[in-house]
């Protein structure tokens, strides 16, 4: 299970989750990062569910992404998300896939 709380303020919006990681059966499998800043476009992500794409654990194959996107000057949120929809079902495999995956992106 992962917590995820996402608070917008006068200050702007503030992410923020566990850092748990469960395997299959609800077995402790350690900690990691689960939200990522998106400094390019002032937003952040969480995720929740399969932790690797392609057998590449979340947290770089997921700071890889962000970082290539960081290129497109104008890229926008709604394209980052569709283009994250994109390669995830690209790369992912299918057991990844059976793990299920939620994304939670503000900005």
């Amino acid at each position: 299970m992962t917590l995820i709380l996402t608070h917008l303020s006068l200050h702007g919006i503030i992410h923020a989750s566990d850092s748990n990681l469960t395997s299959s059966g609800d077995v402790a499998a350690g900690q990691s990062q689960k939200t990522f800043p998106i400094p390019h476009l002032q937003a952040g992500l969480t995720v929740a569910g399969s932790y690797s794409v392609g057998g590449k654990e979340m947290r770089s194959w997921m700071t890889d992404f962000i970082q290539k996107q960081a290129t497109n000057p104008t890229g926008t949120l709604a394209s980052f998300a569709e283009t994250l929809r994109t390669a995830l079902e690209a790369e992912m495999t299918s057991g990844e896939k059976r793990g299920g995956s939620l994304i939670h992106i503000a900005g």
